[in-house]
């Protein structure tokens, strides 16, 4: 069940959705909690249900206020906890990473990918710079776009689920026609 209500949000169109949702960072909160469902870390990252899934942004108050939302929440038997990270790139205990645009130059610039870490993004080029799981805008959908080869980096498990509603970028596309 949860994971036909992640695919009914992951598929509405940026308008309807923001009717529905109230707000563009409340759709953005709903995404990245949706990613959650459908992604596996490995054991010694996320050992037991007592390890809290730990949600980190560098991002806007308003974008962390709707991730506080789904604090507490129980993800794969394993409670949400989110931490605002500001402007620094300490994300050491982070399972998900959301860098928001304005954050990413001064993330990148100082934060090498951490193994188990999900970093979301939203501008483009964020993939060449190391993120996973990117958002973009397709005509009024809020689309996201994956590349398998950082998540393999990260020792992420990637649903088919989730994969399928995905544009997939990188060398691992390549790798698949050959």
């Amino acid at each position: 069940m949860c994971y036909i209500v992640a695919l009914v949000v992951l598929s509405l169109p940026v308008r309807s959705a923001i009717a529905e949702i109230d707000a563009p960072d409340k759709l953005k909160a709903a995404y990245i909690l949706s990613f959650a469902k459908l992604i596996s870390w490995p054991q010694d990252v996320l050992p037991s249900s007592n390890t809290n899934l730990v949600f980190c942004a560098a991002a806007t108050e308003s974008l962390i206020n709707e991730l506080r939302n789904y604090s507490g929440k129980v993800i794969q038997g394993h409670r949400v906890q989110i931490v605002a990270l500001g402007k620094r790139g300490d994300s050491l205990g982070c399972h998900i990473v959301y860098i928001d645009p304005r954050y990413s130059f001064r993330w990148f610039e100082r934060v090498e990918r951490i193994r188990g870490q999900l970093w979301v993004g939203g501008e483009e080029g964020f993939i060449g710079k190391g993120g996973v799981i990117n958002f973009y805008i397709d005509g009024e959908k809020l689309r996201f776009e994956i590349s398998v080869e950082h998540a393999n980096d990260s020792n992420l498990d990637i649903s088919s689920r989730l994969l399928n509603l995905a544009k997939i970028v990188g060398r691992v596309e390549e790798e698949g026609k050959q």
